[in-house]
């Protein structure tokens, strides 16, 4: 609050413009050619300003450091796409049974991006809030950046064909080129195949009266996937900062290439069933869903001058079955109260690992082993979740001297963590999702309320790891430190002793804690004005709303919450009129 009264800021503002020109050309009844030109900008900035007497520099007393209190960091960036079509479409229907459409396209389209930033100390009061009133830039920092271009070219061809609104199929072939994968291996071919029946057009169902549609669907096709780092593929030198010879700075390569890396594709299957009723609405759909070729940082030899290169590794399955229900409770005139939900069940597998990936495990139990890591290392092995998390199997804390005690590879008690016994103690990837929620008005009074929920998985609490077993006593405590730590023999605590300040507690499955939650997501009531009155004020409608956000939160575990990312509670209110 003090902070807020001595003119510290942060702004960031962004300007977008989009832009689309279409052209059309109708050759016959049924057929036309239709192009665009797309113009899409976008620039960005930020400023994030603390005065010298800000709370961040309350312990630099000494002379040297009275000069660099105060910081101003800035950066502005930029992203300019453009990209262009043009697309022959055919629709044509014969004997008012047959429907047949067709479409044949291409594009092009070009992304460039940058930004830049400055990070600058040394403002003697809140008055000089301007970056040129900066006395140096932060220690070890200089202005740093980014930039990157983006080009795709491709084709795509679509048909399909329906009989009497029954049976349906459709197809699609697509090819596409990115600068983003490497040179040899720049193409990707895609397709897609579904068809339909809508039951409910059938002859022994068209008298049914309370039936509305009866649809089977099933479709299988193929996608590709290029977000990330456009220079993934690509050598990328890197100028050494502030070292010169003879007036040249010198470079050196910090990204090795791969003339290789390709499209990471997903291959899908979907089987799904449409329901409808007067009062309810049903969809069905069980997938299964297998991606390759995962763009990974695959560790390599250092002799070659890298430690890592960008590669197409692995192979990972996600199966599930997803449901949505919504019912109407009543409806009559403008009143209605209706109830609405959704579910999901999702298994996540890695099916494939390559020798690099296997390898890559090795040197990540290195790592954790070595650097004394807090947090769980990643690792990768075939039928185990992607995010799984690897952990020592923990026995609990001993009451009689207040260590924590572990189960090795071979199944023995030990007071000793190794990296070699980790093992997989869950994944984070909920095993269900989904909502519910009702909505409805009686009388111009509306309430909408939306319930999520997830659950099914496991979360690593660092809350506990970090405010409570690793933490000091000259930081802020959790009282769960004083009531849940060992103290003395035969006390019965989840928290074990710490034998020194740099004693700190390594992946463990006692920190490993079922992750089952229920949020009140958001709630909102609206009042819509009698017509009568509306019509005395010249309006054709007014409506009150109030609306609240994330009001509730129930959980099987405790977390802190807004300590990472920004974290609100939101209320707002809106008067809406319609002239």
């Amino acid at each position: 609050m003090y902070n807020a009264t001595i003119g510290t800021f942060y702004k960031d503002a962004y300007l977008l413009f989009t832009e689309n020109f279409y052209t059309e050309l109708h050759l016959s009844k049924g057929l036309k050619i239709v192009s665009r030109i797309g113009v899409d900008t976008q620039k960005t900035s930020s400023d994030d300003f603390k005065p010298s007497d800000h709370t961040d520099f309350a312990f630099k007393t000494n002379e040297d450091d009275l000069l660099t209190r105060g910081s101003y960091d800035i950066s502005n960036g930029s992203r300019l796409s453009l990209s262009a079509d043009i697309s022959a479409q055919l629709n044509k229907t014969f004997n008012e049974k047959h429907n047949v459409f067709a479409t044949a396209q291409w594009n092009v389209s070009t992304t460039e991006y940058s930004e830049v930033q400055h990070y600058t100390i040394g403002f003697p009061n809140s008055k000089m809030s301007n970056i040129a009133f900066a006395r140096q830039y932060k220690a070890d920092s200089a202005p740093t950046g980014y930039e990157g271009r983006n080009r795709n070219l491709g084709g795509l061809l679509t048909g399909g064909y329906s009989y009497a609104d029954r049976y349906m199929a459709d197809l699609t072939l697509k090819t596409s080129a990115s600068s983003v994968f490497g040179v040899k291996n720049r193409w990707g071919l895609f397709w897609s195949f579904g068809t339909a029946w809508n039951a409910h057009n059938e002859a022994f169902l068209k008298d049914v009266s309370w039936l509305r549609q009866l649809k089977l669907r099933f479709s299988a096709g193929s996608s590709g996937n290029q977000n990330f780092m456009s220079n993934a593929s690509l050598p990328v030198y890197v100028y050494y900062s502030g070292k010169y010879y003879n007036g040249f700075a010198g470079a050196y390569l910090s990204n090795m290439e791969n003339p290789y890396l390709g499209w990471e594709e997903k291959m899908e299957y979907n089987l799904g069933l449409d329901f409808r009723t007067r009062r309810l609405n049903a969809v069905v759909d069980f997938y299964i869903a297998d991606t390759q070729n995962l763009v990974f940082q695959r560790s390599i030899v250092p002799s070659s001058g890298f430690s890592t290169v960008s590669e197409n590794l692995g192979k990972v399955r996600n199966k599930g079955i997803e449901l949505s229900l919504s019912y109407t409770v009543f409806q009559k005139g403008s009143s209605y109260f209706s109830i609405l939900g959704k579910a999901a069940v999702n298994d996540n597998r890695i099916l494939d690992i390559s020798d690099a990936l296997a390898s890559y495990n090795a040197q990540q139990q290195a790592v954790a082993e070595e650097t004394g890591s807090t947090m769980p290392v990643i690792q990768y092995y075939n039928g185990a979740s992607l995010h799984s998390i690897w952990a020592v199997p923990s026995l609990g804390v001993n009451p009689v001297d207040g260590k924590e005690y572990y189960i090795d590879r071979d199944g023995n008690m030990t007071d000793s963590w190794s990296a070699k016994n980790l093992v997989n103690c869950g994944s984070s990837d909920p095993l269900f999702t989904g909502n519910f929620g009702f909505n409805g008005e009686i009388a111009g009074i509306g309430i909408s309320c939306i319930f999520t929920f997830y659950g099914g998985g496991y979360i690593y609490n660092t809350t506990l790891l970090n405010k409570v077993e690793n933490s000091y006593v000259s930081s802020n405590l959790d009282r769960r430190v004083y009531e849940g730590r060992w103290a003395k023999a035969g006390d019965v605590v989840p928290y074990r002793q710490k034998a020194s300040t740099n004693d700190i507690t390594m992946p463990t499955s006692r920190f490993v804690q079922r992750n089952n939650v229920l949020n009140v997501s958001s709630l909102s009531l609206y009042y819509e004005f009698p017509f009568s009155l509306v019509r005395k004020i010249k309006l054709d409608r007014l409506r009150a709303t109030v609306y609240v956000n994330d009001l509730y939160k129930f959980s099987s575990i405790e977390v802190e919450r807004g300590t990472a990312y920004p974290y609100a509670r939101d209320i707002s209110f809106s008067l809406t009129a319609t002239f």
